[in-house]
């Protein structure tokens, strides 16, 4: 049987993925994995050297905290 909870989050924030954590583990009693695949979501392949200052630490932000709780 497969099971779904949906959870709205936003992984660039802590206390955000801290609650996606909390819920998950309220619905089905533990968490054995998260896989973060976010990052670079709605734009298009881009070169380094044309990629927006806020972009880009948006982009750190999320791949290198975003599945960090607990």
């Amino acid at each position: 049987m497969v099971r779904a909870h949906a959870v709205s989050t936003d992984v660039g924030d802590h206390a955000s993925t801290e609650h996606l954590v909390e819920e998950a583990v309220g619905a089905y009693g533990r968490l054995d994995i998260a896989v973060n695949n976010a990052a670079g979501a709605g734009h298009s392949p881009t070169l380094l050297a044309d990629v927006d200052v806020t972009d880009y630490d948006r982009a750190q932000t999320i791949s290198l905290r975003a599945s960090a709780s607990r």
